[in-house]
């Protein structure tokens, strides 16, 4: 489906934009939290966020803590659980003080950090069986990873060959940026080499202290050309968040090279909620 009005032969049928329009005068939208993914600033975000925006959502991106204020020098200690700590801040305030109804986006790393904060007294299910507003409604995961419970980024995969490991505490991609990001145009790619960042090593060893939320429904859409991640084992995460699938063509970023398209996935998984 395309963002352009569409006929049926005999009369106009509305765009997605029109009816996000008329569904918003209807019911509010829900607020969207985006959870990025490891070893870039948020900016990388940027295109995501603003057709977001543009079709009336309030968008939301908490810092990560692992690939945040890189230079400090408590940057090496920065593990999962304080990632957790950022996001459970947004979570508190727009659905326990808000009472705002969330969508929750992840990509990458984004997908363990967020699944981590994840807590089932903010799903809508449990809030609306205590008579309460707001809640987190849907998950959205693309190319992301998930740990089973118990289990870290080192213990589950080990090291990727694409990373280094410094002796002060740092990782960073040294090598297969072009693979990470190979749907990219060459302008792209520059601009996501100037937001590369490194990542804490801690964040590689920090155990999931809970497991895939299957208790909100969700929607993964798999990427057949990211280079990053093998189908397969996008197809394993799905399962275990027990979500639905969705495949594209498209590679490890399409926050970046097809943020349009994205954004209708987005929506229409939201229309079908």
């Amino acid at each position: 489906m395309n963002t352009s009005t569409v006929t049926d032969g005999s009369k106009k049928l509305p765009s997605i934009k029109e009816l996000s329009k008329e569904f918003s005068s209807i019911k509010e939208l829900p607020s969207i939290v985006i959870i990025q993914g490891s070893f870039v600033r948020p900016a990388v975000y940027t295109h995501l966020r603003n057709y977001l925006r543009n079709e009336g959502y309030q968008v939301y991106q908490p810092a990560l803590a692992t690939c945040s204020n890189v230079n400090h020098y408590d940057f090496p200690s920065r593990s999962l659980a304080d990632d957790v700590a950022n996001i459970e801040v947004f979570f508190e305030e727009l659905i326990t003080k808000e009472q705002k109804i969330v969508v929750v986006i992840m990509h990458g790393y984004g997908g363990i950090a967020g699944t981590e904060a994840l807590r089932e007294r903010w799903s809508c299910a449990r809030r609306q069986a205590f008579h309460l507003g707001g809640g987190i409604s849907h998950l959205f995961y693309y190319s992301a990873f998930l740990l089973a419970k118990g289990q870290s980024i080192y213990s589950t995969w080990g090291m990727s060959p694409t990373i280094t490991a410094e002796p002060d505490g740092r990782c960073y991609v040294r090598n297969g940026i072009k693979a990470l990001y190979s749907d990219l145009s060459e302008e792209q790619y520059a601009t996501m080499a100037l937001e590369m960042v490194p990542q804490s090593h801690e964040t590689f060893l920090s155990t999931a202290t809970r497991g895939p939320c299957r208790y909100i429904p969700s929607t993964y859409v798999v990427g057949e050309a990211d280079r990053a991640m093998k189908v397969k084992l996008q197809r394993k995460f799905a399962e275990m968040a027990g979500s639905k699938v969705k495949f594209c063509n498209w590679g490890h970023s399409p926050h970046m090279s097809h943020p349009d398209w994205l954004v209708r996935e987005i929506m229409a998984a939201l229309e079908r909620m």
